[in-house]
This record gives C-alpha cells, structure tokens and sequence, in this order.
C-alpha cells in the first residue's frame, strides 16, 4: 500500500496501458510467441491456432483468416521482454521501498536517542535511488509510446497494401474476362472466315467442273422467262486516226467476233436458246473489252507520255493485283480465293507489278511498316486492309477503295501517308524522291531493311542511287548519302564530311516514305555509335 502511495500517476496509466497491450484476447494472459493477422489484431501462437481449427476467420473482426496469414511480430516480444525487465525493477524498487518503511519504523526510537544524522543519511540514498528508478520508468514509458507509434504505422501501410492488392486483383479479373471475350470474337471471327474460303473453294470448283451455281441457275431462270431485250445504245468511241496499226487487243477480239458468229449460225440451223444465249454473253463481254481497249488505244496516242507514271503497277484496264504483307497463311488463302473469283490475281513478289497491297491491321486501323507496306506507298499502289477483301467478295465484286484505305502505321505515329500517296500517284502528281540522287554507304544491321531493298524503295520513288561517291561534290550536284549509325565509324564519319557531305540515317527514306513527304535532314543526321 506504501508502495502504491508513493509512485506518480503517470506511471500507474502507463502501467494499465502496458498491461492491455500485453494481454491476449483470447486467454486474457501476457503473448507468448505473438502472431499478427492480415487485419493487424494480434493473439498468441497456441489461442490463435486453436481457433483456427474452428473457424477461419479473426476472433475480433472476423474477417478472413487462414493458418499460413500468421506473422511473427518480433518486436512485440521484444516488447514485452523489457517490460517484464522493469516489472522487475520495479518489485525491486518496491522491496526497497518496504525495507526503509520498516527501516524509518524501527529507527524511530534512534531517532529520539540523539541517531538522526545516520538516518538522515539513509533516507537521501534511498530518494536517490527512488529518483533514478522514476527516470528510468519514464524512459521506458517514451520508449513503450515510440513503439506503439510504429506498430501503428506499420499497420496503416499493411491496410494500404491489402487494399492496392485486393485493386490490382479485381484489376485482373476484369482484365481476365476482357480477354476471354476477345479469344471468343476471334474464335467466331476465325469461323466466319473459314466458312467464307469454303464457300469460295466450293464456287471456283463448281466453276472448274461446269457446273451452275445456285444464283447462275436463277439467273438463267430469269432470263429465259423474261422477255427479249432491246440491247442499250452503246456511246460512240472516240474516233481514232485510219492509218493508225490496230492493237493486239482488237485483232483478237476479231477472231473471236468471226469465230461467234460461227456459233451463232450453228445454233440459229439446230434452234438450240442455250447456244444463242451463251454466244450473246460472250459477244457483249467482248464488246467491253474492245472499248476499254480502244480507248485506251486512243489515250496513248492523243496524248503524250508523262515522265512520272506509276512505277510498277499493273494496267488499270485488268482486275487488281494483289500484293499481301504481314498476313496469316489462312488469312492469305482467302485472298487468293477471292481475287480468283473475282476476276483479280495475287502478286508473286515485290518485285512484279501490282495495284494493291493488302496488310494486316491492328484496331487502329494501322499496319505494321515493312517493305512491301513501304513499296505499296511509294509506289502509289492503294494499301488496304484486310476488310476489303471479305467485303468485296460478300458483295461479288471488289468495292471502291476510298473507304478502306489505311490510315498509316504503327511506326511513330504516321498518319496519312498511303491516303496522301494514292490521291497524289494518281492525279500523276511528282514522285517522292523523283530528282534526287542517293549513295547507300557502308552496311547496314537487322533494324532496317537491306541495301538492296533499300535501293529498290528509292528507285520506285523515282530517285536514282549511284554505285560511286565522288571525290567532292559539285555545286550543282547534290547526293544525299545514307548510313546506319550503328555500323558508321568515327573513321568513314570523318572521311564524308570531308569530302562535303553530310550522313543521313537511312531511318529519313522510311518515315518520308510513311508520311509521303521529305522529312528535315537535319533530324536524322547520322553520327557514329559503335566504336572503331
């Protein structure tokens, strides 16, 4: 009871404090071996696991708890290893406490017979010692108050991190089920376009074998129950100079003219209408051929030939050539199929002449830039997706290409290019690097394309590469010399600006390809990066 009268107040409350903090929920004792759950509550080793083979949830909260969530919390021991220390010092203090108690008691007598300087003497070391025992209490208290912050904090960061973790996994269902959508549209996608090469596969062999197909028979059925037409007045074509030698085109389709009538005469003698009707269809599409043919005929020779025609591109009088680029085998097939049932044909190479490119697009409408994708734009070929192809072969003829041409690449972020190139190659407009001189110097790594086809891209763009580099150059010719940085050396860097001429990457022939348009020099000036 002295004892208790004697300590201050502000040791009492922390004593009580420290008291609850170290008693378990659970069995209400000091923790032995604590472990933290994900919810920050903490109970000891044996009461939590005895608890979890009832419920797997927390004592307190409730919320979700399982055996493996069970942390160690290391410092809470060490905690509770000090305050069992000063629980000792302070039965220590206390004993000391009791003993001058008892001590004063029974001096009390001494102190009557003349003693009291002896006693004097014991109650200062006693209050010195009490002194330090007070200091080192609120020490301990500073220090229990520091640890009950951080455990605080540390709490706070694990709700922070449980919260981010239970984002970033609803994050992940979401982003789990978008993807799980989009393999079912593609699923249905891939399906859609088999059924389609089927149907493809199925008319070319019908086609082959002389069979009709479903809307040739009623077609025919039509005709034959209609009454006979009156054939539309055709316009006159332009008239062509008498002296002039008729093209092959004409002299075959006059073959062709006397060999139907032939057809004709013979079916007219047997009465057959089928004969009659075959030979009236072969007729007619001979007759538009023969006018294409002349008239194309008659352009070539009332005007004159332009210096800046298209580059390797078929006649426009054919169907459209096809050149292909970054497609799947599957996806190349119905190209193939489509272009031979349309009356169109798939380019063998880079290499032949060709009026389109179809490429592989993303959901941006934007290709991948590789040298077809580049030789389609210089060229002035119209470059489309894929999505022309599957329209004009449900539509039964290939559909104006305004609608379907690209917008560009996913290099950079070019916008443009192939539009501005087909309105530009079309209206014979110049040529991208139509007067411009080249020299393709040194070698060249994997990130661009090779000097051989680097070389081709600049010949189609009406540009011209010459074998040699000059001494110096002159003042009125001006060669525009391309390197790769990655290869050029300090050495041959030197050596060319020297001799007046200023490197460019040959990264510049690309992007001015993507955009149609002749990008600064100066942005892409090539300096040396690999050592000599």
């Amino acid at each position: 009871m002295a004892l208790s009268l004697s300590l201050p107040d502000q040791y009492k409350e922390c004593w009580e404090k420290v008291e609850r903090e170290m008693s378990c929920s659970i069995c209400l004792c000091e923790y032995e071996n604590p472990q933290v759950l994900r919810c920050g509550h903490v109970f000891c080793n044996a009461c939590i696991l005895r608890s979890l083979r009832e419920t797997s949830a927390c004592p307190l909260c409730k919320s979700d708890c399982w055996k493996r969530s069970l942390t160690y919390d290391a410092k809470l021991s060490d905690l509770i290893q000090r305050v069992k220390e000063f629980h000792d010092l302070t039965e220590m203090l206390v004993s000391t406490a009791q003993v001058t108690s008892r001590a004063l008691s029974q001096s009390s007598e001494a102190i009557e017979f003349g003693t009291c300087t002896q006693l004097e003497e014991e109650i200062s070391r006693f209050q010195s010692i009490y002194a330090q025992k007070s200091e080192g209490a609120e020490e301990a208290c500073n220090e229990i108050e520091k640890i009950q912050k951080q455990i605080e904090k540390q709490r706070a960061a694990k709700k922070k991190i449980l919260q981010s973790i239970s984002r970033m996994e609803e994050t992940i269902s979401k982003r789990t089920a978008e993807i799980e959508e989009e393999e079912k549209r593609m699923e249905e996608r891939k399906k859609a376009k088999s059924k389609r090469v089927k149907q493809v596969r199925a008319r070319l062999r019908e086609k082959q074998s002389g069979k009709k197909t479903s809307e040739e028979k009623k077609k025919g059925e039509r005709r034959s129950s209609a009454p006979p037409s009156v054939p539309a007045r055709r316009e006159p074509l332009q008239e062509l100079p008498s002296n002039r030698t008729p093209p092959a085109s004409e002299r075959k389709a006059g073959r062709k003219r006397k060999h139907l009538a032939d057809e004709v005469g013979e079916g007219s003698t047997n009465g057959g209408a089928s004969v009659r009707v075959k030979v009236e269809k072969k007729e007619g599409a001979m007759q538009r051929h023969q006018q294409v043919a002349s008239l194309s005929s008659a352009d070539a020779i009332l005007s004159p030939p332009s210096s800046s025609s298209k580059p390797r591109l078929a006649s426009k009088g054919d169907g459209p050539v096809i050149l292909t680029t970054g497609l799947t085998s599957d996806e190349y097939e119905e190209v193939r199929h489509t272009a031979a049932l349309l009356g169109g044909s798939v380019a063998r190479g880079i290499k032949t002449k060709f009026t389109h490119v179809v490429a592989h697009t993303n959901e941006s409408n934007k290709a991948k830039r590789t040298v077809k994708y580049s030789a389609g734009i210089v060229s002035g070929a119209c470059v489309v997706g894929l999505k022309w192809v599957t329209d004009s072969h449900d539509n039964g003829a290939f559909l104006p290409e305004d609608d379907y041409i690209l917008d560009g690449d996913d290099n950079n972020g070019h916008i443009g290019g192939p539009r501005k190139a087909y309105l530009a190659l079309k209206d014979e407009e110049r040529l991208l690097f139509e007067g411009l001189e080249f020299y393709l110097h040194g070698t060249f790594s994997s990130r661009l394309p090779s000097k051989e086809d680097l070389r081709m891209l600049i010949t189609m763009g009406g540009g011209k590469v010459t074998a040699k580099l000059p001494g110096r150059t002159s003042a009125g010719r001006k060669i525009i010399v391309i390197v790769d940085s990655e290869t050029l050396t300090h050495k041959e860097y030197s050596d060319l600006t020297q001799r007046g001429h200023q490197p460019v990457m040959g990264q510049w022939i690309l992007d001015s390809i993507s955009t149609f348009e002749l990008q600064p020099k100066e942005e892409f000036a090539g300096f040396p990066l690999c050592s000599d």
